[in-house]
């Protein structure tokens, strides 16, 4: 197997104990013990799919490669993992993304789930089949903030009078971005100014449960369930890069019957996903399904990394034959 993994690091000898990017060193140390390994940037991929540069990782150590390349020779399997915050260069990505329709190898996850991925759309087709989704709608442009505070969320998973609401750009909603709550607009004219910024739009209640229980996060190889970890921050956004405390989550079997439920409802190939769930009383609540650039917390919780580069490679073996 030549694996080329598509990340944005230039040389591992810099990631230090504790670096949000150590889970990539601890993949890299691992497959360039048996396999050709490559670390490429999207960005220096263009649309021929000639790399101007990338990382080579071998036995003896690693080395930055600026002659041009083709990514068809540099591997044949791609593993699609650290890809920055994509929101600040949507087109620039969705032109990477076109550009590896030429690509003759095996890509994980493929094209169509990461590019469907893309719109929270998910959320409303799952809510729609009864799962235990936050309760989750489109904003309509005409919506007023005054319109939102009078919305009854309420249904058969969910029966509270929100304290705030959220609201969340549908598409390209990466790493928390442009992620409010509507008590932070002082005013309809904000409001305004934001929809017209990043419509079109979803709005949730705002589950404050997350401020003493966290997020519990689900890592899936293909159907296979990997490991389960606790995020807890104190606030109500949760995410691998925002003082993020990480515990082991023993997951329960209704947590992963419905994981698994979610995988076989899924209307696209997966090949790894994230999903995550709130504590809400004595049950939970869905809030994230993540096949484009999911974290797996290895780094957060070093005892889970062993067993997941291992069962890495075997998903990847698996999906190359």
């Amino acid at each position: 197997m030549k694996l080329g993994i598509i990340t944005k690091i230039d040389s591992l000898d810099k990631i230090l104990p504790g670096d949000k990017m150590n889970y990539m060193k601890f993949i890299a140390d691992y497959f360039r013990q048996k396999n050709d390994l490559v670390l490429i940037n999207w960005r220096d991929i263009d649309s021929d799919l000639n790399v101007s540069k990338h990382l080579k990782c071998t036995r003896e150590g690693t080395s930055l490669t600026k002659e041009t390349s083709s990514l068809n020779e540099l591997c044949n399997v791609l593993f699609i993992k650290n890809l920055g915050k994509i929101h600040f260069e949507k087109q620039a990505f969705l032109d990477f993304l076109s550009s590896l329709d030429n690509f003759n190898g095996k890509i994980i996850n493929p094209l169509q789930t990461i590019k469907n991925n893309l719109s929270k759309q998910y959320l409303l087709d799952f809510q729609k089949k009864g799962f235990p989704i936050i309760p989750t709608l489109e904003v309509k442009n005409s919506l007023t903030l005054k319109d939102l505070k009078k919305i009854d969320f309420s249904n058969e998973h969910y029966n509270q009078k929100p304290k705030d609401i959220v609201v969340k750009p549908k598409v390209f909603g990466e790493q928390g971005f442009a992620v409010k709550e509507i008590s932070s607009f002082n005013n309809e004219q904000e409001f305004e100014e934001y929809k017209n910024k990043h419509s079109p739009l979803l709005a949730q209640p705002k589950i404050e449960e997350i401020f003493e229980k966290g997020e519990n996060s689900f890592i899936f190889l293909g159907e296979e369930f990997v490991h389960s970890v606790n995020k807890f921050t104190g606030e109500f956004k949760i995410n691998c890069i925002e003082g993020i405390k990480c515990t082991v989550h023993e997951p329960t079997n209704e947590e992963l019957r419905t994981c698994k439920k979610i995988i076989e409802n899924w209307p696209d190939p997966i090949g790894y996903t994230r999903i995550d769930m709130i504590p809400f009383g004595n049950k939970f609540l869905i809030s994230e399904i993540e096949t484009v650039n999911p974290a797996f917390y290895i780094e957060n919780v070093l005892s889970l990394k062993d067993n997941f580069v291992k069962e890495l490679e075997k998903f990847l073996l698996k999906m190359n034959n």
